[in-house]
């Protein structure tokens, strides 16, 4: 089925679409595949290396989504908590509470174990040597020149690259068939 992605529209109705002046800005490399994120299969249209200054997380507020900066998510938090050795912490705890009211049917204990683990894999790793990727919407230019790109899957990966001081990461870009509302439909 194709449908016009409404992830995209919804950032379009706040931004100028550029018109995929990224594809160059980014070194896009055409490199279709599908990928397996874990609760959906996604198809992608290529790789770019994004700094991680244009990355924007999606996150479920009360009164309905909304896109942050990778420092400013409860999954920045979980992370700094674990990689400090401090799961009493004021953010371990934010995080809890937000994921117990996005997520509630899916396992806490979980996620915190599975984040752990990526801590510890991520951290033995340069960035040169960087493993982390994601799953990203297709780049926005936003009315002021700026960029922005919509993480659709690795938020806890983007959360664990700024944590490490990572400059980018690698992002696999949906082919832009997938919503906002398909992901969250899925994953919450």
């Amino acid at each position: 089925m194709d449908i016009v992605p409404r992830m995209f529209d919804t950032l379009a109705s706040k931004f100028a679409v550029s018109n995929n002046s990224w594809r160059d800005r980014f070194d896009f490399q055409r490199d279709p595949k599908t990928i397996d994120v874990g609760w959906s299969e996604v198809r992608t249209i290529g790789r770019i290396r994004a700094p991680l200054d244009v990355l924007r997380l999606i996150l479920i507020a009360p009164g309905g989504k909304c896109l942050a900066r990778a420092e400013e998510t409860p999954h920045y938090e979980l992370i700094r908590s674990l990689s400090e050795n401090h799961p009493d912490s004021w953010g371990f705890e934010e995080y809890c509470k937000y994921f117990r009211n996005s997520y509630p049917e899916q396992d806490l204990n979980e996620t915190v174990l599975m984040a752990a683990h990526l801590i510890s894999v991520f951290s033995m790793k340069s960035e040169e040597d960087n493993p982390i990727s994601i799953v990203t919407y297709p780049p926005v230019e936003t009315k002021d020149s700026s960029t922005i790109i919509a993480v659709f899957d690795g938020t806890h990966r983007a959360a664990i690259a700024a944590y490490l001081g990572y400059k980018s990461v690698e992002c696999q870009i949906v082919d832009g068939k997938l919503s906002l509302d398909d992901f969250l439909s899925v994953s919450s």
